[in-house]
């Protein structure tokens, strides 16, 4: 089929290191007791950035009615928040947001 196998996405780290993957960071961080590791997802701040930039650009529409720029944003940031609802602790970003 003549796939080639990608360096930078075929790259090992270690869990302390953030990777990007599917939109989210993922890392891993020690737990209190024991010797193993659990994931963090965490939502990049890029994101959050762009997110409220396209709600920015949105909310300054004047020329079509205003529930119509309401239910765009509303569609706009429900679809978001159910994308990043799988993020470790999402409540904090969704709350700034």
């Amino acid at each position: 089929m003549g796939l080639m196998l990608s360096e930078e996405k075929t790259k090992l780290t270690h869990w302390r290191y953030k990777i990007n993957f599917l939109g989210y960071q993922l890392h891993g961080k020690p737990r209190l007791k024991g010797t193993s590791i659990r994931p963090i997802l965490s939502i990049p701040r890029k994101k959050l950035q762009g997110i409220k930039e396209a709600l920015r650009v949105v909310s300054g529409y004047h020329h079509i009615p205003e529930i119509d720029a309401i239910n765009q944003m509303s569609a706009m940031f429900r679809g978001w928040c159910n994308y990043y609802r799988y993020a470790t602790a999402p409540q904090a970003v969704f709350s700034d947001l």
